[in-house]
């Protein structure tokens, strides 16, 4: 995390995760329902992952960043 901005490593982890997720969704043969989600729907999972995802894990990252692991850790539930 020293050497990485929260961004970066948000971006690439989201991204492998992506992937990943797109993979599985071809091998399981749901690439044609996925092809039919109303734009809405899409408009409104890009806004989740982009708020809810992409910003939360940076403001995470930037809170490990500041005050180290094994406080930051504290602020994780189950």
């Amino acid at each position: 995390m020293q050497d990485v901005s929260p961004l970066i490593a948000t971006t690439y982890s989201t991204f492998i995760g992506c992937i990943i997720l797109i993979i599985l969704a071809f091998t399981h043969g749901a690439i044609n329902e996925l092809l039919s989600i109303p734009l809405n729907v899409c408009i409104a999972l890009a806004f989740l992952g982009i708020l809810g995802t992409a910003v939360g894990f940076n403001w995470y990252l930037d809170g490990v960043r500041e005050i180290g692991p094994a406080n930051a850790s504290l602020f994780i539930r189950d």
